[in-house]
């Protein structure tokens, strides 16, 4: 009952908040995350300490609460675009949207063996799905299934109504294979907590349990990884960004080769989020959830 109750009361916010131009639904969405932040609080604790334990700036308390701030505020916004999303058409593309890098994915594909896109939740990574939907490739993205069933059935189906097929966390290995021999793009989240089930980098100067689902396809087809961020430029305005493409070492063994792999990945995310520090939702989850054996040495 509370998971129906939860959705129906986003369902009316969602009614309420497309009544309003974009730009005004956004600063309603950005008081929306000022209000969570000052006064309901939610995982703000969690947020200000992952913050003085990750990142090297800011160093005060007030620094440390106004970066907060920022984060909350951003995701009000990211929640108002994400309700907007099922209404987003070629025309907001064109307008509001800025794509760089696409000749990187272009040359990966040329090899012919599929290309995996690494994705992290920065910016509004909601909307990737709407513009790569709208550029007609042939993509195939791993999300994982949320607790509420009926939250989960409305964002597979928002994320997949621009012709992305959506596929859950589970079934990941056995489809991105599948894409990958057909010369297709995989797209894999790679900023969550993998508890027993991954290998541990180096991540913001911590150790953090992350998913090998990539390195091991990227090692098994030889296939390129392409970073790929979108990142908002202020309140209307975002940039889609495919950097240059990473590749699987060659040399070490099989598991020195996917761990290799995924520490350039977290790498290349981690300078990321030193340059957008309040886009990264990943300091509202418990990114450093499972703590690594002291008895072990991080790689």
């Amino acid at each position: 009952m509370q998971h129906l109750l939860e959705f129906l009361l986003f369902q009316c916010f969602r009614f309420f908040i497309n009544c309003f131009p974009l730009s005004l639904s956004l600063k309603i969405g950005s008081g929306l995350g000022h209000f969570t932040f000052s006064v309901l609080k939610i995982r703000r604790n969690l947020v200000l300490n992952q913050l003085a334990q990750a990142y090297f700036f800011p160093n005060s308390d007030s620094e440390r609460h106004r970066l907060a701030r920022s984060i909350y505020k951003n995701c009000g916004k990211n929640l108002v675009e994400f309700c907007r999303l099922p209404f987003l058409g070629k025309k907001y593309l064109d307008r509001f949207v800025q794509v760089r890098g696409i000749e990187n994915l272009e040359r990966a594909r040329q090899a012919g063996q599929g290309v995996l896109l690494s994705m992290a939740h920065l910016g509004n990574w909601e909307l990737v799905t709407f513009v790569l939907g709208l550029m007609r490739l042939p993509i195939t993205c791993v999300g994982k299934t949320l607790r509420n069933s009926y939250f989960n059935s409305l964002v597979f189906r928002f994320r997949s109504a621009h012709g992305m097929t959506m596929i859950e966390h589970k079934q990941a290995a056995l489809k991105l294979s599948q894409t990958l021999k057909k010369n297709g793009i995989g797209i894999i989240i790679m900023d969550q907590d993998a508890a027993g089930d991954g290998i541990f980098v180096n991540f913001l100067n911590r150790p953090a349990s992350t998913y090998t689902t990539l390195g091991a396809l990227a090692n098994l087809f030889q296939c390129p990884v392409v970073p790929l961020y979108f990142i908002r430029k202020n309140n209307l305005y975002h940039e889609v960004i495919f950097y240059e493409p990473l590749y699987i070492n060659k040399e070490g063994s099989r598991e020195e080769r996917i761990l290799d792999l995924t520490q350039r990945i977290s790498t290349h995310l981690e300078n990321q989020i030193r340059r957008y520090p309040d886009q990264w939702f990943g300091w509202l989850h418990q990114r450093w959830k499972t703590q690594k054996p002291s008895t072990k040495n991080l790689s």
